[in-house]
């Protein structure tokens, strides 16, 4: 299926963000807060139903956004907005049986300096460039082999900030026909922002995406961010 693992990886675009940001090979050293609000934002093992079994993320690059229509402008904001931020990758969680590995939640968490450069970062994503620059690149990763469609998401509030896209997504990859809906949240408590994608193996949204966001705002309010 790697049709749909491409997919899934460009739904992870936020991680690709972040490593715009930074030259190659550098990462940001976390402070101890830093690190506290990281571990948690992560999505965790309770946040999903028990049994669900973990890989670790795809960590994308920039490459997937050079040359894609409309991804300049997402592109060039955050390359220049931000030259390190220490970030954490979670676990890729993932339900045993045929739907392993199609349906997967993760999220990547963010630590910056103040909750203005967080919300700046927000920002980029309420933009409607955003939702044209994912289209094109699920678009790009499926090579003909079904079609995507992004729309802007109504998320409920959580934290301080939320903003959210959803990917109707149709593949034809051999052995892999049917419908995935891919939700993708961006939610900001406090200093910290997190980019959460869930993809959903139905024409319908995960369910338990509104918990783990949630969730995901309590423990971060909880950890003083």
């Amino acid at each position: 299926m790697p049709g749909l693992r491409r997919v899934v990886a460009c739904l992870a675009v936020g991680v690709a963000l972040v490593a715009a940001a930074a030259p190659a090979g550098a990462k940001a050293t976390p402070s101890r807060a830093d690190t506290v609000l990281l571990k948690a934002g992560v999505v965790m093992a309770g946040d999903v139903p028990a049994g669900w079994t973990t890989t670790d993320q795809v960590d994308t690059s920039a490459d997937q956004f050079k040359g894609v229509t409309g991804c300049r402008a997402v592109y060039r904001s955050v390359f220049n907005a931000r030259a390190t931020v220490p970030y954490k990758l979670s676990k890729a969680f993932s339900p045993p049986g045929p739907d392993n590995g199609i349906t997967v939640v993760d999220d990547t968490v963010l630590a910056f300096k103040n909750a203005a450069k967080a919300d700046a970062f927000v920002g980029v994503f309420r933009d409607p460039s955003a939702g044209r620059c994912l289209q094109h690149v699920l678009s790009k990763a499926l090579r003909g082999q079904g079609h995507a469609v992004v729309v802007p998401l109504t998320v409920a509030p959580v934290g301080d900030a939320t903003v959210g896209y959803e990917a109707s997504i149709t593949s034809t990859s051999p052995g892999l026909t049917g419908p995935q809906v891919g939700d993708i949240i961006v939610l900001r408590v406090g200093r910290v922002d997190v980019y959460l994608s869930t993809l959903n193996a139905a024409a319908a949204p995960l369910p338990q995406g509104p918990a783990i966001s949630a969730a995901i705002a309590t423990r971060l309010q909880q950890a003083g961010a």
